[in-house]
C-alpha cells in the first residue's frame, strides 16, 4: 500500500501567478517522483517478501530521492516488514540511505519540518527510528536501530554524530548531540582469547537524554547513561553507565559530574 496525504487539497484564494503555477508544477512533480519511487521500492522489496507500507505527506522536498538497501549481513533472509511515515515539509539532502533487514519488523518515522541533510544512512534492522517534529540531521550522520530510537522535537545532530540502539535510545525535546559524537548502547564483552570479535558477548542498557541536553563535541556515551534534563557533557568527554543529574556538567574521560551549571 503506498499513501500521499494532501494530493486532494485545492488552493484557496487569488488567481495564482506565473511563479505560483510554477511552484505548483514542481510540487506535482515531486509528488509524481516521490510515487514512483514509493512504488519501485515496494515492488523490489516484495521480491524478498517484505510488505512496504509508504506514507509521505504533503510538501515533502528533495535534493535526491533516498536509496533503500537491504541489510548485507542478512542476505538469505526473507519476509517482514518496513513502515515508512515521512510528515509534511520534510527536507531530505542528497544520498540518504535507508537499510531494511529483511525478516524483521522495521518502522522509520519522520516528524514534521524535519530536515535530513546529505550523504545520512538511517539503519533500521529490526528496529524502530522516530524523529520527532523539527529534528536537523545534519551532514553524515548514522542512526542505528535493533530495538528502539525515539528522538523527540527540535533536536540536532551535528555533522558526523552516530546513534546505535540495540537496548533501546531515547533523546528528549531540544537536545544538541555535537559533531563526531557516538552514543552506542551496547558493546562486547571481550575475554582475550582473540577469538571473532562479532561472537563475544554483547552487553546493552538503554540510554536517556532529557530535555534540553547540551553534548559537546567528539564525546562518547555509552551503554547505561542517563542524563537529566538540562545536563550538559563537556567536549570530549566520555561517559559510561550512571546518572549525571538534571542541570549539571559532566567532563573527562571517564566522565564525573563537576558543577552545577545553574549556580553560575
Amino acid at each position: 500500500m503506498v499513501t500521499f496525504a494532501g494530493e486532494n487539497e485545492t488552493e484557496k484564494g487569488p488567481p495564482l501567478t506565473i511563479r505560483r503555477v510554477l511552484s505548483a508544477l514542481a510540487g506535482l512533480l515531486r509528488r509524481v517522483r516521490l510515487r514512483l519511487w514509493a512504488a519501485a521500492v515496494r515492488a523490489r522489496l516484495s521480491h524478498q517478501g517484505i510488505d512496504a507500507r509508504i506514507t509521505v505527506a504533503a510538501g515533502t522536498r528533495f535534493h535526491s530521492l533516498p536509496h533503500v538497501e537491504l541489510d548485507a549481513s542478512a542476505p538469505q533472509a526473507r519476509g517482514g516488514s518496513l513502515e515508512l511515515l515521512i510528515g509534511p515539509e520534510v527536507r531530505l539532502g542528497r544520498d540518504l540511505t535507508i537499510d531494511v533487514r529483511a525478516g524483521a519488523e522495521n518502522r522509520l518515522v519522520i516528524g514534521r519540518g524535519t530536515i535530513i541533510q546529505s550523504w545520512c544512512r538511517l539503519q533500521l534492522h529490526g528496529g524502530s527510528i522516530e524523529l520527532g517534529e523539527h529534528v536537523h540531521v545534519r551532514d553524515n550522520v548514522q542512526l542505528k536501530s535493533k530495538s528502539t530510537l525515539v528522538v523527540g522535537d527540535r533536536v540536532v545532530f551535528s555533522r558526523d554524530a552516530i546513534v546505535h540502539a540495540t537496548a533501546g535510545v531515547s533523546i528528549g525535546d531540544d537536545c544538541g548531540i555535537g559533531e563526531r559524537t557516538s552514543v552506542i548502547d551496547s558493546d562486547h564483552e571481550l575475554d582475550g582469547s582473540g577469538g571473532p570479535y562479532l561472537h563475544a558477548p554483547l552487553r546493552c542498557s538503554p540510554i536517556a537524554l532529557g530535555r534540553g541536553v547540551a553534548v559537546g563535541a567528539n564525546c562518547v556515551i555509552l551503554r547505561g547513561a542517563r542524563l537529566g534534563d538540562g545536563a550538559a557533557l563537556a567536549a570530549g568527554s566520555v561517559l559510561g553507565a550512571g546518572d549525571v543529574p538534571a542541570g549539571h556538567l559532566a567532563a573527562g574521560a571517564p566522565a564525573t559530574t563537576v558543577k552545577d551549571l545553574r549556580e553560575q
